[in-house]
């Protein structure tokens, strides 16, 4: 477990720095290193990109989530079987909009929907399964 833990932090690592690369190239694109850049524009530049990176990181997490979520649930009120589906919502996290996939049910007796909790952690939501996918659809 420890060698894959080791291999995943340097996988990481190097994918860090190939996105920090990317990050300059682009800066350098938009002129910022044609002068001496205030601190403040790369701080920003560098401060995006970490958003960016949670809020993917956000989305990817709730689609575990979503996965491990039951076909069916009892309703909270009743106790009846409903069937569990999926909704798409964007919520406000404190690193910008985040487009989430949660499980969601809906009692046709009590008339009353409600988000089951996830058992377990399943495949995630529909996504293109290359490395360099970064979004899921």
């Amino acid at each position: 477990m420890e060698a894959r833990q080791a291999a995943r932090q340097e996988e990481k690592q190097k994918l860090l720095q190939r996105l920090v690369q990317i990050e300059i190239e682009e800066l350098r694109e938009k002129g910022v290193f044609d002068s001496t850049p205030h601190y403040s524009t790369l701080e920003q530049a560098a401060s995006d990109l970490g958003r960016q990176v949670s809020r993917q990181a956000q989305q990817r997490a709730a689609c575990e989530v979503r996965a491990g979520a039951p076909e069916t649930v009892a309703c909270p009120t009743c106790g009846r079987d409903c069937p569990v589906t999926t909704k798409r919502r964007v919520v406000q996290s404190v690193d910008g909009p985040v487009k989430l996939h949660e499980a969601a049910a809906h009692c046709q007796t009590c008339r009353r929907s409600f988000f089951p909790s996830a058992g377990g952690i399943g495949a995630g939501c529909p996504q293109r399964h290359s490395r360099a996918d970064t979004g899921h659809r």
